[in-house]
């Protein structure tokens, strides 16, 4: 991958390029503050990717530091492992990307950018999701294959649990997903706003905005996927506690 240094400098010449720009005049009425906030939840759970990455590089830095066997702990196979400069350089290449999207719908916004043939405005936040998309779903061994199939299996277990296996890693994604209700509701968004075909329009109506039934079942999913992992762990375990107890604790957040 390309070096940090060299990455970290262009990150400071599109932000110094985006603060030039925001100063251009607009060509059309409507200004990019509107349709930047009709687009945030897309361009904040893009931000929390980045955040998830620029925290797990800091973890592994103390763990390597302080000699934490974390290989062990997480179940990493040894040579899958990645070090916390490897972490850093993924989060700079999505903060990249998402400079460039911002960048690309603020010129189109102002009309000096436009793409043939079709009257969004809003398309680099498809380009962006689709190219964050690409990077992590792609079966070529590039991008860290071995890790991102890992996270993606891990996800898998989540979501199919009970009956999953629910290995110390399962259960942690787990956790931080019951700490990331927000950005799942953001998620939601995301795939309405682009299914729905709304980022093909300027309309600042926005239609897929979560009422409360979506909110409530959205926030629900991180606390019935660990009651259903703690009931996983007591059923092969026959120990009440800490599992029985964890579960009940759950089963009263989704009451």
């Amino acid at each position: 991958m390309i070096p940090i240094a060299l990455m970290s400098g262009i990150i400071f010449s599109l932000l110094a390029f985006l603060i030039i720009v925001m100063f251009i005049p607009d060509i059309h009425g409507i200004t990019e503050t509107e349709l930047f906030y009709r687009e945030l939840p897309i361009y904040r759970v893009s931000f929390m990717m980045i955040l998830v990455f620029f925290g797990t590089g800091v973890c592994i830095g103390f763990f390597r530091e302080y000699k934490v066997n974390y290989l062990y702990i997480f179940g990493i196979v040894a040579r899958h492992k990645m070090n916390q400069y490897q972490f850093y350089k993924i989060c700079l290449l999505l903060i990249t990307l998402l400079l460039v999207a911002i960048l690309c719908e603020v010129l189109s916004i102002k009309g000096y950018l436009t793409v043939s043939g079709d009257n969004s405005e809003t398309w680099p936040t498809f380009i962006l999701i689709l190219l964050i998309m690409s990077l992590l779903l792609n079966p070529f061994g590039v991008m860290f294959k071995a890790f991102r199939y890992e996270l993606l299996y891990s996800m898998y277990q989540n979501i199919i649990a009970p009956f999953g296996v629910v290995r110390f890693k399962d259960f942690f994604v787990g956790d931080v997903l019951t700490s990331m209700v927000r950005p799942l509701h953001d998620v939601y968004f995301t795939g309405c706003f682009f299914i729905s075909n709304e980022w093909k329009t300027i309309s600042l109506n926005n239609k897929c905005k979560p009422d409360y039934l979506v909110v409530l079942f959205v926030s629900l999913i991180p606390y019935h996927i660990r009651f259903w992992q703690c009931i996983n762990r007591y059923y092969y375990t026959k120990m009440w506690f800490p599992h029985i107890v964890n579960a009940g604790k759950y089963l009263a957040s989704i009451l």
